[in-house]
């Protein structure tokens, strides 16, 4: 999972963006983009898991 955090302004604008190596954008693994069976696992799993994380962190 890699996320980047861009802040313009503590207070005005806060933008979070996540990305899942291996991801589609229905967030199913790109079976066509593994080299071997499996590669990327779980990407569903991961997306999940990550926002999960970070809205107990937030809120």
């Amino acid at each position: 999972m890699t996320h980047v955090d861009q802040r313009a302004s503590s207070i005005l604008f806060y933008a979070h963006l996540a990305y899942v190596e291996g991801a589609t954008h229905e967030f199913s693994p790109c079976t066509v983009c593994q080299t071997s069976p499996n590669q990327f696992g779980d990407t569903e799993t991961e997306l999940f898991n990550y926002v999960t994380n970070w809205l107990e962190r937030r809120y």
